[in-house]
């Protein structure tokens, strides 16, 4: 039986012998608020009880997440006992989901705070395929695949629509009514030129908890064509200087045909590509491609992520060839300020390219993102959690290799440096002002782990809140081990 209760626990503080008698103190700490569903929100009462002589003030300190919050600050008077309402929002997590809030005390002596404690199992509306994925299709191939969404709990959500971004499948609506499964098919565009292609089956419903389910769909068109990679890596640049960055693809067919092509399609102005094939009848092609700064900027400070596609004599798509960059700007990085720029950001993150990101570590030392790439990385974001302090302990006594590791922290260095020296932390210590830097990797609780391999991408992200260190490094080996 799925189960919720509210956990309250007195932490003592960390002033010297003897400690500070407590002044505030909770009284029913438990709560069971039964079953929650996604995007739902349950509030109920904290008793808090001053055990002063005098009145205080209590005031929100750290909170491991945004999903439980306090009507706060309040004050208290002397011995008063009074009722706090606290809510807890399940926004669109699933599965085990746990919060803290730490409320501090401000008196006219140091004071223990007090951490309110909510834990839950969200139960989605709807269960869905985590993901569609093809493999290698043949190029015309009539191929499709069917998306199973199953409503829980007697939902009678209908679909009102469903959409596929970007457009390169074609999915179709299902005709099962509420209480149904819903299947959805779903198939690759079969004009598609040769690459690789991920997009999302966006389904949206009636319901107000979750309007919309959104499913990765995946394949690789073959045409027959042989690349010598399967994408142009453009390495890392500077902003402030405008070089230029090239690769060089070699094509042929694996038949031994012909290779030609017309024409080759940047799909922005600051990417050229030329083709290039000696011979007569030319077995191999060469593209070189490359970007410069001086023909254009990228919509967002983080990535180039575009692609070139070339045309045959007939002027028809046939290739596809991601073309990829990261970009390094002088100036501290934060997240792209237009809407394009954050789109583009996020799909970029789907495909695997981290976000860029300049910050500074608990020490007062610049860190830059573009760093990470060359030796497989681990990230964790944590937020002082216990379970962020027990697997940081446990990474102390294990041996990391091969990863560099790092945490990131929304707190302030002094914070920061605290940490690090209660478990021992092996790696380096990024600090995350304002919880930026995760919630553009997508992070919607803590500690959350993202694997990088040796080029900089991001081959693992998870939830790892119930795990010890142990199981994370773990987790990240098989990860970039299954990547190779």
């Amino acid at each position: 039986m799925i189960r919720l209760m509210l956990l309250l626990a007195v932490t003592a503080s960390a002033a010297a012998a003897p400690s500070p008698a407590p002044m505030l103190v909770v009284r029913e700490p438990g709560h069971d608020l039964g079953k929650l569903r996604q995007a739902e929100t349950v509030r109920f009462n904290v008793r808090l009880e001053n055990l002063a002589y005098e009145p205080i003030k209590v005031v929100g300190g750290n909170s491991s997440c945004n999903c439980l919050e306090m009507e706060l600050p309040i004050t208290l008077a002397a011995k008063e006992i009074r009722d706090v309402t606290a809510t807890f929002r399940t926004e669109m997590r699933e599965g085990e989901v746990v919060a803290r809030l730490t409320l501090a005390v401000e008196a006219s002596r140091p004071a223990p705070g007090v951490d309110v404690w909510a834990n839950c199992e969200v139960v989605p509306e709807f269960r869905a395929d985590t993901k569609v994925a093809f493999g290698r299709v043949a190029a015309g191939a009539a191929v499709r695949r069917t998306l199973r969404i199953e409503p829980v709990a007697a939902s009678d959500a209908t679909v009102t629509a469903v959409e596929v971004d970007p457009p390169v499948f074609v999915a179709t609506s299902p005709s099962s009514g509420p209480g149904k499964d819903w299947l959805i098919s779903v198939e690759p565009n079969a004009e598609l030129p040769q690459g690789e292609y991920r997009a999302l089956v966006v389904v949206r419903t009636t319901s107000t908890r979750r309007p919309e389910v959104r499913v990765p769909v995946s394949c690789t068109i073959d045409r027959g064509y042989v690349l010598s990679v399967d994408q142009a890596m453009l390495g890392i640049r500077d902003y402030e200087r405008a070089e230029e960055g090239r690769a060089r693809i070699t094509i042929s067919r694996a038949d031994g045909q012909p290779v030609e092509f017309g024409r080759a399609e940047p799909s922005a102005p600051y990417i050229t590509a030329r083709c290039e094939a000696p011979g007569a009848p030319p077995r191999e092609c060469a593209v070189e491609i490359a970007f410069s700064l001086a023909l254009g900027r990228p919509p967002s400070n983080a990535v180039i992520d575009e692609t070139v596609v070339l045309h045959d004599g007939a002027g028809r798509p046939v290739l596809r060839i991601p073309v990829r960059a990261l970009l390094r700007s002088a100036e501290p990085c934060c997240a792209p300020s237009t809407a394009e720029g954050r789109a583009k950001e996020r799909a970029a993150l789907e495909r695997g390219m981290p976000p860029y990101f300049r910050t500074e570590d608990a020490e007062g030392r610049l860190a830059d993102s573009g760093a990470f790439a060359g030796t497989p990385t681990m990230l964790l974001f944590f937020c002082g959690c216990p379970a962020c302090h027990a697997i940081a302990v446990d990474l102390a006594r294990l041996d990391p290799k091969p990863f560099a590791v790092y945490g990131l922290l929304h707190w302030d260095p002094e914070k920061a440096r605290g940490f690090a020296e209660r478990t021992g932390f092996p790696g380096r210590l990024l600090l995350d002002t304002g919880a930026r830097i995760g919630e553009r990797y997508g992070v919607p609780a803590c500690p959350y782990l993202v694997v990088l391999d040796e080029q900089g991408r991001i081959v693992h992200r998870r939830l790892v809140h119930l795990e010890r260190g142990a199981s994370v490094l773990q987790q990240a080996r098989d990860a970039l081990a299954g990547n190779r």
